[in-house]
């Protein structure tokens, strides 16, 4: 196997205008998110959620997901990989997938707070990102040691980031038995393993087709193991064929972190400050046609 992939926080300012009722479609990924509210006009609402958004962890979504924004603010968004996120939180996400819940639920009020404070009194885009990236910094630095299981599936997911990730050989590099491998990921991170290597592998192939890059090499550089394939689990996924997501579709998208995290219906335009964006991005949307 390759050398195991950068899992550095990725954040982002997202600037978002857009009028009430505004829909979009988050994709699946195998990121999680911290956003915070920086600005009381904004709001962003999924089916099901009944709080007011200040700081929202979002779970690994294993599904399109559909939100309504409405008004005109900031976002403060910060993604973070599996190693990453079960350092910040140091909480079990065991039950929590394809949903979002306050930061508080997780990590009390206090830390809400303190967070949300912080970054809305900031002088400026940079220093909020900056804020941001020092609270992760923070979190990480200054809690105890992993536990054995936590480590597990800290290695274990960096090590299926890889495109020919077999699940017994990761499971034997990080020393346990699949059966455990699949408890411990249930317990900290609410997928199975070989749930969390389908989403690395559907962003693998999105983020490639979105390039440019043909169904077929697709495949092939993915894991895959043909082209027919490919097509069903991104349609399985995804909820569109491979094409949809093509460099010449007029599906919006934004990229952040290496991902292609936001599609919608056509009359919604997304823009963002590319693939490696890591300290300031924006976001443009309009509402779709009836």
């Amino acid at each position: 196997m390759t050398a195991a992939r950068d899992a550095s926080p990725v954040v982002s300012c997202i600037d978002i205008d857009v009028p009430h009722g505004t829909r979009h479609q988050g994709l699946p990924s195998d990121l999680y998110a911290i956003t915070v509210y920086c600005d009381d006009e904004l709001r962003c609402s999924e089916e099901g959620e009944d709080f007011v958004p200040e700081v929202t962890v979002s779970a690994m979504r294993t599904r399109p997901g559909q939100f309504t924004s409405s008004g005109r603010g900031q976002l403060a968004i910060a993604l973070l990989a599996p190693e990453a996120m079960t350092a910040v939180l140091r909480a079990p996400l065991e039950g929590l997938v394809d949903c979002r819940v306050p930061l508080a639920q997780l990590c009390g009020m206090g830390a809400q707070r303190g967070l949300r404070d912080r970054l809305r009194t900031a002088a400026s885009t940079s220093e909020r990102a900056h804020r941001f990236q020092h609270w992760i910094g923070e979190r990480m630095g200054a809690r105890s040691p992993l536990s054995p299981a936590q480590r597990r599936v800290s290695r274990a997911t960096q090590l299926m980031a890889q495109p020919t990730a077999e699940l017994t050989t990761v499971a034997s590099t990080v020393g346990a038995s699949l059966r455990q491998l699949e408890r411990d990921f249930d317990h900290w991170l609410g997928v199975s393993p070989s749930h969390f290597m389908r989403l690395t592998r559907f962003q693998r192939a999105v983020k490639s087709i979105a390039e440019g890059g043909s169904l077929a090499d697709t495949a092939i550089d993915c894991g895959f193991s043909d082209q027919p394939h490919l097509t069903r689990s991104v349609r399985r996924l995804g909820g569109e064929t491979p094409r949809f997501f093509g460099r010449d579709s007029s599906a919006p998208r934004a990229v952040l972190a290496d991902r292609l995290l936001i599609s919608g219906p056509p009359g919604v335009v997304f823009g963002s400050a590319g693939p490696t964006a890591r300290g300031e991005a924006h976001l443009v949307a309009r509402a779709a046609q009836a």
